[in-house]
């Protein structure tokens, strides 16, 4: 292994469940000798990717790690027409609305947007999800290729909660409706209909989105109606992009 993928690794083990980590802990988890590890986070924090708390001898996240995160969002034309259709579906509903990218077979939860209802679950930016089982990740998911979610489906044979018969059918049903309503399976009661939305032609990478909402706060006519507008966003989209001239 590389000294670049060693690093990669150890920039993936920052999590917003462990934003701050040291060598011994960076070390353990991924299985490499403290030397390495301590050499390589000197390097990163050198550069400014990372951070050191030098009382706790903690690495965490530097100032050059959100210059590079502003860059990919300033340069996402796609991602501000998605945010700005979010964010109306929030201010429509009051509910929690979600917009993540695929990893794998994981979805990066990389904004959110908080509703004016009381009772909410907010999952933090950063926030990693396995796809098959998020409703914005099953909407991402139906953009791929049918041999590239095969291939996904064959790097998650030994996960005991995957079922590729149950992720096949709620692409099916996405491809058909044009939204998915997931139940939150680590918080019972809460639901969330969502979709992806990708600009063939494009280098923009698909985006998917969601609005979560406690169940018994939407009765089966909301529902009706919050999934029309989800399923409604994608094609919205799509026109106002590809209306945009060449520069």
């Amino acid at each position: 292994m590389s000294s670049l993928d060693s690093a990669l690794r150890i920039l993936q083990c920052l999590t917003p469940e462990t934003p701050r980590l040291k060598v011994s802990e960076i070390a353990e988890r991924l299985d490499l000798p403290k030397s390495t590890v301590s050499r390589l986070l000197k390097t990163l924090s050198e550069g400014g990717v990372l951070d050191r708390d030098e009382e706790t001898r903690q690495y965490f996240a530097g100032p050059r790690a959100l210059q590079l995160g502003g860059l990919y969002m300033a340069q996402n034309d796609l991602m501000d027409f998605v945010d700005e259709a979010v964010l109306d579906l929030v201010n429509t509903y009051g509910f929690v609305g979600y917009i993540g990218v695929l990893d794998g077979l994981d979805v990066i939860i990389i904004r959110h947007r908080q509703g004016s209802y009381p009772l909410k679950y907010v999952l933090p930016v950063g926030t990693r999800q396995f796809a098959p089982a998020a409703a914005l990740g099953i909407g991402l998911l139906a953009q791929l290729d049918e041999g590239d979610v095969e291939t996904l489906a064959e790097t998650c044979s030994s996960n005991p909660d995957f079922d590729p018969k149950v992720m096949k059918a709620n692409i099916a049903s996405h491809a058909q409706s044009g939204f998915i309503e997931v139940s939150c399976k680590p918080v019972p009661g809460i639901s969330a209909i969502g979709s992806a939305v990708h600009v063939p032609g494009s280098n923009e990478p698909p985006i998917g989105y969601s609005l979560s909402f406690p169940e018994a706060a939407a009765n089966a006519s909301m529902r009706k109606h919050m999934s029309r507008s989800v399923a409604s966003i994608s094609e919205t989209i799509r026109s106002r992009f590809t209306a945009i001239p060449a520069l």
